[in-house]
């Protein structure tokens, strides 16, 4: 039997392949509390656990930050100045990398198996749409492209094209397999919608605040409890 680490326990996390890595000191009991990943590893049967080390050099030291400081207060901080700009000079379209940002944060907890990060993700993005007025096009092919069927990231996805996108928008989604299959979720969505009676309402900016949240499907508690 393993004693249970008090909250002054804490384990270095080496962060990314580049020199020098970047390391962060991070306390044990929230680690396990919203990582199954962490929590096998630094389980003491594990030279890990032992050493309380643990190395993810394929991790962008940016993203896992985003991570480390939600562990703390629940809160996803995504933004940086000069986010917002155009890919070209003289294009008149403007990219968003705080959008990456958050697909990779999306990844990074999946692949650390933490529910409630990925969640506070996915409400980051919703948020950004409310606030931005923008509904996130040509996000898809990141998202299908790294998330299983099943992920409640890609519902998040098909209803910014079913209550968002315009007509020219859907004629760029035709390129790739990703589209594909994304087109086909939007159909979907676009035959229940019509079906739906009473008139189905934009659910992004609804009510359900865990619409999009994997804890649902998998029977845990929403984050917003546990902070």
């Amino acid at each position: 039997m393993t004693d249970a680490p008090s909250e002054l326990q804490t384990a270095n996390i080496i962060v990314g392949s580049g020199e020098p890595r970047q390391l962060f000191n991070v306390r044990i009991d929230l680690l396990i509390k919203h990582s199954e990943y962490f929590k096998k590893a630094l389980n003491k049967d594990w030279q890990e656990g032992q050493t309380r080390q643990v190395k993810l050099d394929d991790v962008d030291p940016d993203i896992f930050k985003i991570f480390n400081n939600f562990l703390k207060e629940g809160i996803i901080y995504s933004s940086k100045e000069g986010d917002v700009c155009f890919a070209k000079p003289g294009d008149t379209t403007q990219t968003d990398k705080e959008l990456g940002r958050l697909v990779a944060s999306w990844n990074l907890g999946d692949r650390l198996m933490s529910t409630s990060f990925k969640d506070g993700v996915v409400d980051a993005l919703r948020s950004k749409t409310i606030v931005d007025g923008d509904y996130l096009q040509q996000m898809h092919p990141s998202v299908y492209s790294s998330s299983s069927p099943s992920s409640r990231i890609r519902l998040l996805v098909v209803d910014f094209a079913v209550w968002g996108w315009n007509t020219s928008t859907y004629r760029q989604a035709e390129r790739s397999e990703e589209d594909v299959d994304f087109l086909f979720d939007v159909a979907l969505a676009f035959k229940e919608r019509a079906e739906s009676k009473p008139p189905a309402k934009n659910p992004i900016t609804g009510k359900d605040k865990c619409r999009y949240h994997e804890h649902v499907r998998e029977g845990k508690p929403c984050y917003t409890t546990m902070f």
